[in-house]
């Protein structure tokens, strides 16, 4: 499927146009983007003053495109252009060797956008032009999530349409899956051109033996090198590339038509969460003649759960035969499912969407990051949208105050307790089912209707619902969206590998936002509504296999793991010292879901994976990667255990038995005297090292700033910050405005520091912004109980985000939270307390661990993975 551009870019600055440009869009450049037709390809800078040629829209004489230029990510590849100033955006995300100004239709539809006020925005990615032999699926959908993020943090975008052609089609079903950290912002998609690289590449002759040398180079682990010129004498391509465009359900194989409606299923039903629709050309020249092209799309749409379509009769690949009908369809497409309006600073817009996420391998959770917080546009609750949202923010509004506080809320809290009745729950699916038994592999929803004490239904959102899906062998959390009508949905998806019986449980653990209030305890409803026996049988589908996390992987802002166990001794008894030595320390891993070796966790088999998977240090490879490197912890006392458990059970020097709040030591590898790695923790719940529950208020004291500033004002600098807070915010923070406005001076603050690394020429350090725990037994009820910690994980990440402090997320809150409805792994608000042959809060002898020293091999897979 190539498109080719013959389109060259060249930009040219005006100095009294750029003197004009307010400080927050200094790096835009205003222009004129020449399309095919002219061979210059030259971007000019347009004149500041306003005639009135300028003024009549994005095309100011044909194939010359009026707009602003600007970058979105820090590559020099990664710049876009867009025509219109407007707060809706459609984004065209183009096919192999497509760049700017890629098919035909751009033009008629940057108009016809312009008329409905919307923007057209054309962007470049490291795919681009002849890069995509050297590029992958996952890159592009991070660079897509790059460019939403910019859109909404820069250009307060109130939503984005995503448009693909041709390959650009399984960019967007690959970043929809994938749910990367603005994905949510996207209202709508339209595929155009969602043909198969596979097919069209089988006819050509090379075709079969080259993948036969794609797939033994990726055997020999050489996935990265390039493949011969034969494979693609267009541009350099790797083998990995090679085998994912042309292989049997490659990695884009996501389109042909000898796929199964199972492999269809599996690799589009996600998108049946998000309005799409499929413009297929019925005389596209790049679907090969003995495919019946009716029936292929629609297969296709039925397996993206009813998606709109569109057949365009004697259509070629681009469309260039038939523009009319091709902006017809996309601009109506657009006028009925782009996003209608919201109200931006909707405390409850922000609270609903850090509980929506599909699940498993690269289907990880709509992240709460640094996008605004909107509503997805979803058919179920279009009708009503506009007056819920407006009347739950009044009510908020007025429950909290314009300044979060008063003595209404005083009374509320401390003096009154309010006398509700128990709730239900209704699940029609479910409720009058003897014997439910589902499929592996597909993604099973079901919705709920909350009911007040008499089985009526109650029309408010904001409950706290808990769930929790275990096996013999899986614990996850399928994950909840909150609808804002007192009607919920959860996903349950189990891989293939693993069929049996498991209990899905729901608790009700508050209700109505309850759990942010200042103090909790008393408005805990904690309740069980359902445990509810599901077997899981065995389907044909066929999953793309779990990847070794790389460096991008650790992007997404909120993870939707689970725990899966490959080993088990039934006779385990704790040691004296408190541990539990249940398998060999060589017991292996079972790929895809972990790599090296199990034993080493302590866990009895257990072992955690998300949309990638973790390897298991030794501690050979644990000191080859931390050698030389300053690492710096800043947070709760959670980072004291960690640190010592990295010390004891992966490094290997248990001499360190404690790790004060305050810590700052160069440790030796004990086998290798030329191995050093340098650990400093510094405590941010309190100013005083001693003291407790200030949190993120800790930097209003001056000592304590100045403190933190000499660790990054010498001639080195740490290599890597890993920070979190949360705990002690939970107990000071009176309101989640009140933290919004903490958090904010935090990040202000690393921002600051970070920046004063830079200027003094010196490499910033490495920011990985590790979640608050899941507080677990009796605390989920108390001032830091999941609900505000979930809520202040994404309002502090939101505000690191726009300050661009953080590189990097570990989401140790989705690691924690299976284990987190009882003390067997934590005693509340630790994970990672020293194993003891001692009475537990739970009253057992002794405790797991292990929780906390799998967060210690993810924190080195962050730190090591290129």
């Amino acid at each position: 499927m190539l498109s080719a551009s013959d389109m060259s870019l060249s930009s040219s600055s005006s100095s009294a146009s750029l003197s004009s440009s307010s400080s927050s869009t200094t790096s835009w450049l205003s222009g004129i983007v020449r399309g095919r037709s002219d061979k210059s390809g030259s971007v000019k800078m347009a004149n500041n003053s306003t005639t009135g040629g300028d003024s009549v829209g994005p095309i100011n004489r044909k194939n010359q495109f009026r707009g602003v230029m600007f970058k979105y990510g820090p590559k020099p590849i990664q710049v876009a252009f867009k025509t219109g100033d407007y707060k809706q955006q459609v984004i065209f995300i183009g096919g192999l060797t497509d760049g700017f100004l890629a098919t035909a239709y751009l033009e008629p539809l940057a108009i016809a956008l312009e008329n409905e006020k919307w923007s057209l925005v054309q962007f470049l990615l490291s795919s681009s032009y002849s890069g995509y032999g050297i590029s992958s699926l996952k890159q592009d959908a991070f660079e897509l999530d790059q460019l939403i993020s910019y859109l909404i943090n820069k250009e307060d975008s109130e939503g984005v349409v995503l448009l693909g052609h041709s390959t650009g089609c399984q960019d967007i079903v690959y970043y929809m899956r994938t749910n990367a950290a603005c994905s949510r912002a996207v209202r709508a998609a339209i595929l155009q051109a969602p043909v198969s690289d596979r097919e069209y590449r089988a006819t050509l002759p090379e075709t079969a033996a080259m993948i036969d040398l794609a797939s033994k180079m990726m055997s020999e682990s050489r996935g990265s090198e390039l493949m011969p010129k034969e494979a693609d004498p267009e541009a350099p391509i790797t083998a990995y590339r090679y085998h994912s465009l042309c292989a049997y359900m490659g990695d884009d194989d996501m389109f042909s038509s000898d796929l199964s409606d199972d492999q269809l299923r599996m690799r589009l039903g996600h998108m049946s969460n998000t309005p799409c629709q499929v413009i297929f050309s019925m005389a596209d020249e790049y679907v090969p003649d003995y495919v019946d092209k009716k029936a292929l799309v629609d297969r296709l749409c039925r397996a993206m759960g009813g998606a709109e379509k569109v057949e365009i009769e004697w259509g070629n690949h681009s469309l260039s035969n038939r523009v009319e009908e091709a902006v017809h369809a996309i601009i109506n497409f657009v006028k009925r499912e782009g996003p209608k309006g919201c109200i931006e600073t909707s405390l409850y817009a922000f609270l609903q969407h850090i509980y929506w996420s599909p699940i498993m391998p690269d289907k990880a959770a709509n992240s709460v990051s640094s996008c605004s917080w909107i509503f997805r546009s979803n058919p179920m609750i279009h009708w009503y949208f506009e007056v819920l949202t407006l009347t739950v923010f009044l009510g908020i509004l007025f429950v909290w105050g314009v300044n979060a506080w008063n003595a209404g809320d005083l009374q509320n809290d401390f003096l009154t307790v309010k006398t509700q009745k128990p709730w239900k729950i209704s699940i029609p699916r479910l409720d009058n089912s003897n014997q439910i038994a589902l499929s592996t592999g597909d993604i099973h929803e079901f919705v709920f209707q909350a009911l007040d004490d008499s089985g009526k239904p109650h029309c408010l959102g904001g409950d706290y619902f808990e769930t929790d899906l275990s096996g013999e062998l899986w614990k996850s959390r399928p994950p909840i969206k909150d609808f804002g009508n007192g009607t919920y949905s959860f996903s349950l998806q189990v891989h293939p590998d693993f069929t049996g019986n498991y209990t899905l449980t729901i608790i009700l653990l508050f209700r109505h936002f309850e759990g942010l209030k200042f103090s909790t305890e008393r408005f805990a409803f904690d309740q069980t509504l359902r445990k509810i026996p599901i077997s899981f049988y065995k389907s044909s589908i066929l999953f793309p296999e779990l990847t070794q996390c790389q460096k991008f992987d650790y992007a997404r802002d909120v993870w939707s793991g689970r725990w899966t166990r490959h080993g088990k001794n039934e006779n385990c008894p704790i040691s004296n010292d408190g541990r539990y030595r249940c398998l060999e320390p060589n017991f292996p891993c079972q790929r895809p879901w972990c790599e090296g070796y199990l034993g080493l966790l302590e866990s009895n088999g257990w072992t955690y994976s998300t949309h990638c998977s973790f390897r298991v240090f030794s501690s050979e490879t644990a000191w080859n990667c931390l050698k030389n490197r300053w690492i710096f912890f800043w947070g709760d006392s959670n980072h004291c255990d960690t640190v010592r458990n990295i010390f004891h059970f992966i490094l290997g020097v248990p001499e360190i038995e404690i790790v004060p709040r305050r810590f700052d030591m160069n440790i030796t590898n004990p086998k290798d005297a030329s191995q050093t790695v340098r650990i400093t923790n510094i405590f941010n719940g309190h100013p005083n090292a001693s003291g407790n529950y200030q949190g993120l208020n800790s930097l209003k004291d001056e000592a304590y700033r100045e403190l933190l500033k000499q660790y990054f004002s010498l001639e080195s600098v740490p290599d890597t910050v890993i920070m979190n807070s949360g705990l002690h915010d939970g107990i000071f923070w009176p309101t989640i405005r009140r933290f919004n406005k903490g958090a904010e001076y935090a990040a202000a603050f690393w921002a600051e520091l970070v920046d004063s690394v830079r200027q003094r020429g010196l490499k910033p350090p490495e920011i990985i912004y590790r979640t608050t725990v899941a507080t677990g037994g009796y605390a989920r009820r108390l001032a830091f109980n999941p609900q505000k910690m979930e809520a202040f994980n994404g309002v502090f990440l939101d505000k690191l985000r726009q300050f661009g402090v953080v590189n990097w997320v570990i989401d140790d809150f989705d690691m924690t939270y299976p284990w987190h409805f009882d003390n067997r792994c934590n005693d509340g608000v630790h994970y990672g307390r020293a194993p003891a042959k001692m009475r537990w809060r739970d009253g057992e002898v002794g405790h797991q661990y292990f929780v906390d020293l799998m967060l210690g091999h993810v924190l080195l897979n962050a730190i090591c993975a290129r």
